[in-house]
């Protein structure tokens, strides 16, 4: 099909799209003639100078119009009746011509017939005419052209384009298979899994789990659900039911036991996941069982409630609830409310100990209807904690069943000293001995518990008596090194230190040009050795603030008041010592300064404590 001369551009030799006339007279395409007029201010057809002015050419542009909308329909009518080739070139030439007037409804309604013919046409041929043909009656209101889309499903092979289609448009299409004799077709069950493995994808995100599992519900849900009971099963194990609050009441059962066959094997029902959604679902490939178990004990909690009429069935499926969550408040209440109904039944006291169990988790005791019906089985009361079995035996001896009472504490005493808890096996045998003073066991462990306090107390008893003596021998040795203390004193007070007593300071290498009166510096500290005394000097080289003009201060400092008789010496200069007890701790001594100084030291003739009446000389 070749466009017409006049329609045409002469310089692309193509049809007009935005016509304009130069100054030389002929009708160009804009970008074209200004393209050109850039380069070389010449008219393309005569090559004679001109200007760049161009104006618009309405004629031709409406005459552009009208030969477009005559061709697409002479497209539209031909394309039948002609070779799928010749068909497809002419499709995209008309096609070509609607586009650029689209959104405009009348161009829309044209190019959805355009994509129509197209579709029809070998797969070859046809390109991505079904999609977009798809994406433009999605976005319409009519369900209809969209039904009979679906209608040729297997022709148009819409199953090929699905995955580059974008979720908006699979959910608006799953929804239009819902209706009518679509419901049964290949289609439409193309879509369930194209939409459940597209919710599958963002199942981890909370909104993306809650599509997920209303479709499951759906799919489930119908007289045929096929494969789709063990997939809601499967999703049903995998989101947890407490993340998006499933009701369970209206799942079917066949959903509810596959996901917790799921639950209970995760790493097989993983892989189906997988060939399921093409994803896992987060299923733990490698665990061994779900972890999620308080999960599984809602669902095995829901098939139990169901089994009313197999009671075998109810009473497995409550007891692997339990197992699954013994925490669970619902699963214990059924459970415990079954058991209290076959309690005292021939056959079925071996649940006995789970069901005191379970009373006493919850109420600290035992209703006082279900007492009566008690078996008191030792091995099943053996399953309760003692704090429990004592209370049980309590609970027992006050509705007149004292001996049964006994019986069970017992048990407990028994269990007491098997754990070596000899005080706590001794009480329960006194509670049982209490409650039945005929019952053996208890009379004996009374009687034992006796005869072991009676030794204990002559252990006691001769124990006190050895300890009496040996207070005796040591107050008696304790008197004997009081004399000795005594007497040594004595032989002290009569007694001089033979040891002498004298310290130096080196002060040659101190520089005290830069003191002043009142200035001093001491010297590390010395113990007197034999005194227990510690002592320091201090040196004011110009005298201490109260010393006369031209005297130096030297001082002996101690941390005792004391009595001292000794000689202090600065250099040559000596001066003896002979003070009663100090009231400062320390002796003062002036002497005539100099310029330069030597030695300051000490000689300790006697020493005399204030805390002591013993006197330490030095010979």
């Amino acid at each position: 099909m070749t466009d017409p001369f006049d329609l045409s551009c002469p310089i692309l030799q193509s049809l007009l799209e935005d016509p304009v006339v130069a100054e030389d007279g002929n009708t160009y395409e804009r970008e074209a003639i200004e393209s050109h007029l850039s380069v070389r201010q010449q008219s393309p057809m005569t090559n004679t100078a001109m200007g760049k002015q161009v104006l618009p050419n309405q004629g031709v542009k409406s005459q552009v119009v009208n030969y477009k909308e005559k061709t697409v329909s002479e497209i539209i009518s031909v394309v039948p009746r002609i070779p799928s080739g010749e068909a497809a070139k002419l499709l995209r030439r008309a096609e070509d011509f609607i586009r650029p007037s689209l959104p405009d409804s009348g161009a829309r309604a044209k190019l959805l017939q355009l994509l129509h013919l197209r579709a029809e046409l070998p797969a070859v041929l046809r390109g991505d005419a079904v999609k977009e043909l798809l994406q433009m009656l999605v976005d319409g209101h009519d369900n209809q052209p969209l039904a009979e889309l679906l209608g040729r499903f297997d022709g148009l092979r819409i199953e090929s384009v699905m995955p580059s289609l974008d979720e908006k448009t699979i959910k608006r299409l799953h929804a239009v298979a819902q209706e009518g004799s679509l419901a049964q077709t290949i289609g439409k069950a193309a879509l369930d899994l194209e939409l459940a493995c597209r919710l599958a994808g963002r199942a981890t995100d909370p909104q993306g789990a809650q599509e997920l599992w209303q479709l499951m519900l759906q799919l489930s849900g119908a007289p045929e659900p096929g494969v789709w009971a063990e997939a809601a099963g499967v999703v049903l194990a995998a989101l947890q039911i407490t993340a998006f609050q499933a009701d369970l009441s209206g799942v079917a059962a066949e959903v509810l036991e596959h996901a917790a066959r799921c639950m209970q094997n995760p790493r097989s029902h993983a892989a189906r996941a997988q060939e399921l959604f093409n994803t896992n679902l987060g299923l733990n490939s490698s665990a061994d069982v779900f972890s999620p178990l308080p999960d599984l004990a809602k669902i095995l909690l829901e098939l139990a409630c169901r089994q009313e009429d197999d009671k075998e069935a109810q009473k497995r499926l409550f007891f692997q609830a339990r197992a699954a969550d013994p925490a669970n408040e619902a699963v214990r209440g059924r459970l415990v409310k079954f058991l209290s109904e076959v309690l005292g039944v021939e056959g079925e006291d071996q649940n006995e100990g789970l069901l005191l169990t379970m009373l006493f988790e919850e109420h600290q005791k035992v209703p006082d209807d279900l007492l009566p019906k008690l078996q008191l089985e030792p091995a099943q009361l053996k399953q309760l904690k003692l704090t429990w079995m004592l209370a049980l035996a309590e609970q027992l001896a006050a509705t007149n069943r004292s001996i049964d009472g006994a019986c069970v504490a017992i048990i407990a005493a028994h269990a007491h000293e098997a754990a070596s808890n000899k005080e706590a096996a001794q009480q329960a045998y006194i509670i049982a001995y209490g409650m039945d003073r005929s019952n053996k066991d208890a009379a004996n462990g009374v009687v034992e518990m006796c005869s072991a306090t009676t030794h204990k107390c002559s252990q006691l008893e001769a124990r006190c008596q050895q300890q009496e003596v040996k207070n005796q021998q040591l107050e008696a040795k304790l008197a004997s090194l009081l004399e000795q203390v005594g007497r040594l004193e004595g032989k002290v007070t009569k007694q001089s230190v033979a040891c002498t007593n004298s310290v130096e300071w080196d002060v040659s290498s101190l520089n005290f040009s830069e003191f002043s009166k009142g200035s001093f510096k001491e010297s590390s500290r010395f113990n007197l050795a034999g005194f227990g005394v510690e002592a320091y000097f201090r040196f004011c080289p110009l005298g201490a603030e109260s010393a006369p003009a031209g005297r130096a201060t030297l001082y002996l400092i101690t941390d005792a008041n004391i009595g001292i008789r000794s000689t202090l010496f600065l250099d040559s200069k000596h001066f003896p010592l002979d003070r009663s007890l100090s009231v400062d701790k320390g002796w003062g001594v002036h002497y005539p300064t100099t310029t330069s100084y030597n030695k300051v030291g000490l000689v300790v003739h006697e020493v005399i404590r204030k805390d002591s009446q013993m006197k330490f000389g030095v010979s």
